[in-house]
């Protein structure tokens, strides 16, 4: 199974949550990935204005 990771600063980081949201294909109605989900605590990086 595919994972999707967060990409923050040009590097994958793996999501520390625990949890994590399923990504359906909707061709087949069958799972496709899995995706990393954030958690609500304090961010641990920034990210840069455009």
């Amino acid at each position: 199974m595919n994972r999707i990771s967060h990409w923050i600063d040009g590097k994958v980081l793996e999501g520390t949550s625990g949890r994590s949201g399923v990504v359906w294909n909707p061709a087949t109605g069958e799972q496709a990935s899995s995706v990393d989900l954030a958690s609500a605590g304090p961010p641990t990086c920034r990210v840069a204005p455009r």
